[in-house]
């Protein structure tokens, strides 16, 4: 139910708290598995130079490696120690509270690099009425069709992601982004109005 995920001022600064993330800080999350196709590692370098511009902005990244294989894990975190910005990405591992995820953050990104066609957690950013930004692949195209507002950078275009990370310090341009992929998003994947559209087609067939 999309109404369950809307996004909690109290939740998120508890949450926020919890990881000694700033209340005022400018967060970018993503909840994926951490996993190579997920992409993470992608969005670090964009990340890196955008914070030497706002030194206000953190980079969280929540999730768990698939079966226990730490490779990519590892080399996300070599990264981190090789730049030093270990204060500013923040990797809280596997993450089940979704609702005060998304009410922490200020923007949602899904840096996926090859087929990803159950990115639940991009829904749950629709849900929670945060802006979107998705990497430009196949998969996704069905996706920002449904919900236009939604953000696209091309993979290794590291300015593209910089100059929309810039683009949503806005606040006002967060809430008025976010709440259109909510109705959005509520129109095209909440479960009531698919599941009251099937009830229909039944009792349409049963009568006939």
């Amino acid at each position: 139910n999309f109404y369950d995920y809307r996004r909690s001022d109290k939740l998120g600064l508890k949450y926020r708290e919890k990881l000694k993330i700033p209340e005022d800080a400018y967060v970018i999350g993503n909840l994926s598995r951490i996993t190579p196709w997920k992409g993470q590692l992608e969005i670090l370098l964009p990340f890196i130079q955008y914070s030497k511009q706002n030194p206000n902005a953190y980079l969280l990244l929540a999730g768990s490696p698939l079966f226990d294989r730490s490779d990519y894990l590892n080399s996300i975190k070599e990264m981190v120690d090789k730049y030093n910005i270990s204060k500013k990405v923040i990797m809280p591992g596997f993450e089940n509270d979704i609702k005060s995820f998304f009410s922490c953050i200020d923007v949602y990104i899904q840096p996926s690099i090859s087929k990803d066609t159950s990115p639940i957690s991009l829904i749950h950013s629709f849900a929670a009425g945060v802006p979107s930004i998705i990497s430009r692949i196949n998969s996704f195209t069905e996706i920002k069709q449904m919900v236009p507002q939604i953000e696209q950078f091309d993979i290794g275009m590291d300015h593209m992601l910089i100059t929309l990370f810039r683009k949503y310090e806005d606040i006002n341009l967060r809430r008025q982004i976010g709440e259109l992929n909510r109705l959005d998003g509520y129109k095209c994947f909440d479960i009531s109005i698919h599941g009251e559209s099937f009830l229909k087609k039944v009792q349409k067939i049963v009568k006939n």
